[in-house]
């Protein structure tokens, strides 16, 4: 599968390497670039469009109760992050590891259930 994104190894971004995520890693995705999205996680296409050159380590996880993704999106440029965070309302930015790097959750859990899940 690798080979198809002219990738060798992955290695798990840090985030996504703490205990409460150790259950679901076999969930990850890495996703590059419109095609890799719309193959791989095509419910977010839309929140891309306008953007190029991206990528995502996306974890979605499913529960009895909902859905929580989980994603470390790097843009090309420090000006797509930016707009992406601005313009996209139903993502919480969890943290920004850099000016072209974010943390985002998606859910439709309570904040509680979200606090359980990733605290």
């Amino acid at each position: 599968m690798l080979s198809k994104i002219e990738l060798e190894t992955f290695i798990v971004p840090e985030y996504f390497q703490q205990h409460q995520f150790e259950q679901y890693r076999n969930k990850i995705k890495l996703i590059k670039g419109k095609l890799g999205l719309q193959n791989g996680f095509p419910r977010w296409d839309k929140y891309f469009n306008g953007f190029s050159n991206y990528e995502i380590v996306l974890l979605p996880i499913k529960t009895e109760d909902g859905y929580l993704n989980v994603a470390k999106v790097v843009f090309s440029s420090d000006e797509d992050a930016e707009r992406f965070s601005t313009n996209n309302k139903n993502f919480e930015i969890i943290k920004t590891v850099s000016q072209k790097e974010l943390l985002l959750l998606e859910s439709n859990l309570d904040q509680d259930q979200i606090d359980k899940m990733i605290n």
